[in-house]
């Protein structure tokens, strides 16, 4: 798996390094990233372990300022004093919060039995094409479908966006595997009863490898300062089950 237990850890050049097998060689080796040992600062997980004994429990909801607390606002804000007829709300395969030429890498994987794509992207509001930056990272089910506004285009659900990558543990390195923590905004047909759910999605291995890789800096993309950090261990081997953490007035 792509980790090992905390007691396996090994600490050389100043990094700590965790021995891993790498599945999907073929996809890894196209973006430049070698069939080796994934390494990530001790920096850095000496700033997720600060974070996490010193994080206080956040109010009705703590947004990254640069990127989640706009595109969130502008969902939920989306409708809010404009008439809108019932016959516009249409519902399409497709989300416009994604654009084909800020789009840098996808992965396809199965979980529980569902079919994701994992998009790293940077934001399509961007004025220009930031060459290799990925500021947002969305996991997208197969079955997702945008409901929208026909004549505004503005869509009232948003699709899992990617808050966390979760590492889980007991001792036994053949147990250990990857999680996806991610938030969505969810709605009716209609576009009402809008709520945010955060889950989290069980990883392959490759998938898992690829984003230590990614916050390790280890691959030929940058980071924005909302996507560093966003990495927890955890002893625990159960995956988060769905829950609403705001729901929204219509």
């Amino acid at each position: 798996m792509a980790v090992l237990p905390v007691s396996s850890i090994s600490v050389r050049n100043n990094g700590i390094a965790f021995q891993g097998k790498k599945e999907n060689k073929k996809e890894l080796r196209q973006e430049n990233v070698a069939n080796k040992m994934v390494t990530v600062p001790v920096a850095v997980l000496m700033a997720l372990a600060t974070t996490s004994l010193n994080a206080k429990e956040p109010t009705a909801r703590d947004y990254d300022r640069n990127i989640d607390q706009t595109e969130l606002m502008a969902y939920v804000s989306a409708s809010e004093g404009r008439p809108v007829s019932q016959s516009s709300i249409i519902t399409s395969p497709k989300t416009n919060i994604l654009d084909e030429k800020f789009i840098y890498k996808q992965m396809n994987f199965n979980s529980g039995g569902k079919q994701y794509t994992m998009y790293f992207s940077d934001m399509k509001s961007s004025t220009k094409i930031r060459k290799n930056v990925i500021s947002s990272i969305y996991v997208i089910p197969k079955d997702h479908k945008a409901v929208r506004n026909e004549d505004s285009e503005i869509e009232y659900n948003r699709p899992p966006l990617f808050k966390k990558l979760i590492v889980h543990m007991d001792g036994n390195p053949d147990k250990a595997f990857g999680g996806a923590l991610v938030e969505e905004i969810t709605c009716d047909s209609q576009g009402k009863n809008r709520k945010i759910i955060q889950k989290e999605i069980k990883l392959p291995d490759d998938v898992t490898n690829y984003l230590l890789d990614l916050l390790a800096g280890d691959t030929e993309y940058k980071l924005l300062n909302s996507l560093q950090n966003v990495y927890e261990k955890v002893s625990n081997m159960n995956i988060q089950q769905p829950k609403v953490i705001e729901s929204f007035k219509d």
